[in-house]
């Protein structure tokens, strides 16, 4: 729905570099993400008479996907800032850290677990809304392009809060924090999974992330721009 305005407003070049941007810090969210998709599902959906066994996975899950967001955002920025061409557009970068902070945050897992996944159309329908709303207002120059990846971030962090809302409030779920014993076991949990997994994910992304790197934005932008439509495209069918 933006991308034809998006690319008319600030031109193909910087979408390729908002595109970049955006690439790059899905890596964050993969290696954050860790197998917890799969190993906390599982874990959840075994225990969901439990509950007091869902509040420690709960809590020690949000926990870890917390810790490893911080941990690679800060690996990320200290490799944004040693790249000069990457450094020019730095806030591009760091605007765009709201994309694996609101990822941590938000407990799909849990709903998935729990057969709730009804609850994530919420956070979805109010965080993207706002995203689309917030583009065709404020993106009205080609120097607003920073602001496309803040907007991105912002609505995985306002989904993500809006998710720990109702995990909270609507489920009942409680934050206590486990025993380090518990947060061993939930990393080996998902520890075969994440290597099992982590090679078609980081695969997934390495298109725009190897043209970005190789080439210029221009040419970045057009591609990107293609994928999204196939993509979208793809989407509808399945």
């Amino acid at each position: 729905l933006t991308l034809p305005y998006i690319v008319r407003v600030i031109g193909v070049e910087k979408y390729g570099a908002v595109a970049f941007a955006l690439t790059t810090v899905q890596y964050i969210v993969i290696l954050s993400t860790y197998g917890f998709q799969y190993s906390a599902t599982k874990a959840i959906s075994v225990n969901r008479e439990n509950t007091e066994k869902i509040n420690h996975i709960f809590s020690a899950v949000l926990t870890l996907k917390a810790l490893f967001s911080f941990t690679f955002s800060l690996l990320y920025l200290l490799f944004i800032y040693q790249i000069p061409s990457l450094r020019e557009h730095h806030l591009l970068y760091v605007f765009a850290l709201g994309i694996p902070l609101g990822n941590a945050l938000l407990p799909v897992w849990l709903f998935q677990g729990l057969e709730k996944m009804n609850l994530i159309l919420m956070p979805n329908l109010i965080s993207k809304s706002l995203m689309v709303v917030c583009i065709f207002s404020f993106i009205n120059d080609k120097e607003d392009y920073i602001f496309i990846s803040l907007m991105h971030g912002i609505s995985f962090v306002l989904s993500g809060i809006i998710g720990v809302y109702i995990a909270i409030y609507k489920l009942r779920i409680k934050f206590s924090l486990p025993s380090k014993h518990f947060f061993v076991l939930t990393l080996k949990d998902g520890l075969h999974i994440f290597l099992s997994t982590i090679g078609i994910n980081l695969y997934r992304n390495a298109n725009i992330f190897l043209l970005g790197v190789m080439t210029n934005n221009m040419l970045v932008g057009y591609y990107a721009s293609a994928e999204k439509i196939i993509k979208a495209l793809q989407a509808t069918i399945a």
